[in-house]
């Protein structure tokens, strides 16, 4: 005996409305918006995809044994396949548009359709690739590439633990499927079994069902898989990469107590965060004007040649005595600038002086002038 169990799938996508952009054939802006930001965007990927080209014709095979290099060139492999398959579609569309208006017709679109997914689901992978590239250029900077910097220094002990993990789910996984496959749908495959075990380490399960059917070997297989996977094996991964933290986190601390350079992404970050600044204060000298764009004086110009050519006198004269003489020189020198500063600094203070005086007298006026009017008030009241 047999049984036949029809099913269907129903898949609904925008095959038509890129046509009807490039045709102009009732398109609505947003519409016509997407399609122009996705024909910038792959006149983007092209660019990049023509540098890269260039970049492993000169480096040959050195250039895919940098793991960036590695996710950048799937990351562009797999965008080229998108824009492949999209012009294909979009191709045959076009061809056959005007069929969709005869109902008599009969169109194959199930390729274009499978496609359509293939490019999605394409897409989906790529984004968490093109964001995790970020992480490339963000190492740059110390604090922001510790997740790099933790994961290169567990990678290999993480990776000893991962086969750990994967020998262990398989071996129960395995026993799962043949122990209650037959009776539980969660386990009715290897493939089903795994994931129902993955979710089970996060407290998702079911273990009533396992042991209405098997009250024993339900509860034992369980209890152990738990015991084993989550509190050993996950919590002797969790130690290898708080251990590998621990460690970046010494060597920060260790980099950031000496005197550095500002990194080049900070640089870069605090440029344009000071750009709105500097192009309105470029704006506004250009609209206000600059008092030093016009350069200096003809009296200012002239005192400044007359210092240089004093100095330079004075250091041909410095020259031309014996070391004796030009340490005495130059500690006068050292002495005159200093008496020359002093005197700046005190013409200073007496300007601000005569200043403090002048506010002095005016709060004083200000005083007055308040008694006097109080006095005025109190005789007319």
């Amino acid at each position: 005996a047999g049984a036949i169990l029809t099913s269907s799938q129903i898949r609904c996508l925008p095959l038509i409305r890129p046509v009807r952009v490039l045709l102009g054939d009732g398109a609505t802006g947003l519409a016509s918006l997407t399609f122009t930001l996705e024909l910038i965007f792959f006149g983007m990927v092209l660019m990049y995809i023509l540098n890269e080209a260039r970049v492993i014709r000169n480096k040959g095979v050195v250039y895919l044994k940098n793991f960036w290099n590695q996710l950048e060139f799937i990351n562009l492999l797999l965008f080229l396949i998108v824009m492949i398959l999209r012009a294909l579609s979009l191709g045959y569309i076009g061809a056959v548009y005007d069929s969709f208006a005869d109902d008599t017709t009969y169109l194959d679109l199930d390729w274009v359709m499978y496609f359509a997914k293939v490019v999605e689901n394409f897409n989906a992978f790529n984004a968490v690739l093109t964001f995790l590239k970020l992480f490339k250029f963000v190492r740059e900077n110390r604090r922001m590439s510790q997740l790099v910097d933790t994961v290169q220094l567990a990678a290999s002990d993480m990776t000893s633990i991962l086969v750990i993990i994967l020998v262990i789910a398989s071996g129960y996984g395995i026993a799962f499927h043949i122990a209650f496959g037959h009776a539980v749908r969660e386990y009715r495959d290897f493939a089903e079994s795994l994931f129902t075990l993955f979710l089970a380490t996060l407290g998702d399960f079911d273990l009533d069902e396992l042991r209405s059917y098997n009250q024993v070997l339900g509860a034992f297989l369980f209890v152990t898989f738990i015991v084993v996977m989550f509190f050993v094996v996950i919590s002797m991964f969790l130690a290898i990469v708080d251990s590998a933290y621990e460690s970046v986190r010494e060597t920060l601390l260790e980099s950031a107590s000496e005197a550095e350079s500002i990194d080049p992404l900070t640089r870069d970050v605090l440029r344009v965060v000071t750009a709105p600044s500097v192009v309105g204060d470029k704006i506004y000298r250009l609209f206000v004007g600059n008092p030093e764009a016009a350069g200096p004086s003809e009296e200012e110009v002239a005192r400044r040649k007359a210092l240089e050519a004093k100095k330079a006198a004075e250091e041909a004269a410095l020259a031309a005595q014996t070391p004796e003489a030009q340490e005495r020189a130059a500690a006068l020198k050292r002495e005159h600038d200093f008496k020359g500063l002093y005197d700046e600094a005190m013409g200073k203070i007496e300007k601000l002086q005569e200043v403090q005086d002048k506010l002095q007298r005016t709060l004083n006026l200000i005083s007055d002038n308040i008694t006097v009017a109080e006095k005025e008030e109190e005789e007319g009241g």
